[in-house]
């Protein structure tokens, strides 16, 4: 299955290439920009995936993960998870996990079938259970601020802030090996310069955090959290 699987990646990244030439002639927000992925280049990525989608093939997210991370205008060694929580969507990986089950159990309601007959041989002939389950337990959501800020600027901004693809010290240093404790905030000084600092902490920034009311006289993590919640 795995050189079907890449055939269909091959499809699919002509697809993408296309989809990016159109949107960068065009100012599209990002829920149409995701709508037009979901509609032209999706479809490709899980044909017939009702049957191999049970196998774990992780090659199917790479588009999917690449395209988000552009939309949002962060690294591309930002979390997958954190940037499809942003988003709020699932690994495609899962949806054809989803469609594989869904046939299964639509196969399972027909005794009598031809598939149904097929599984029911294999099933006694191989003499074994099988113990694969999919939960779908987390809940994403689309957050709201991808919609509120129209800037695009400012919406990566904050993309990149809450996603951890900044150009903070506690960043930076990861990439030039400096041991965490020693990303230091270049601008005081005194801890590292990490997003809670860079927030509530750093005496530099005391001014604008009486400019925009975030100045707390004890910062806290619970404050910082209530922050990055972004409720606009």
């Amino acid at each position: 299955m795995k050189f079907a699987v890449q055939a269909l990646n091959d499809q699919a990244l002509r697809a993408y290439n296309n989809l990016l030439s159109v949107i960068s002639r065009l100012n599209l927000d990002i829920k149409t920009q995701l709508l037009l992925f979901d509609s032209l280049v999706v479809p490709i990525l899980l044909y017939g995936s009702e049957v191999w989608g049970v196998y774990n093939y992780k090659e199917i997210d790479k588009l999917h993960f690449r395209f988000c991370k552009r939309i949002l205008g962060v690294r591309t060694q930002t979390s997958n998870a954190a940037v499809l929580g942003e988003l709020g969507r699932f690994p495609l990986s899962v949806l054809c996990k989803e469609r594989a089950l869904k046939q299964w159990l639509k196969i399972m309601k027909c005794p009598g079938s031809l598939m149904y007959n097929i599984f029911s041989e294999l099933k006694s002939s191989e003499n074994r259970n099988s113990n694969n389950s999919w939960t779908l337990s987390t809940e994403f959501s689309f957050e709201k601020y991808l919609t509120v800020l129209d800037k695009s600027s400012c919406r990566q901004t904050m993309s990149r802030f809450r996603l951890s693809s900044h150009n903070l010290e506690v960043e930076n240093g990861r990439f030039v090996g400096i041991d965490r404790n020693d990303r230091i905030c270049k601008m005081c000084s005194t801890h590292v310069e990490n997003e809670y600092h860079f927030l509530l902490c750093c005496p530099i920034y005391r001014e604008l955090r009486k400019r925009y009311c975030i100045n707390y006289s004890f910062p806290t993590l619970n404050k910082f959290h209530f922050l990055c919640q972004v409720k606009i």
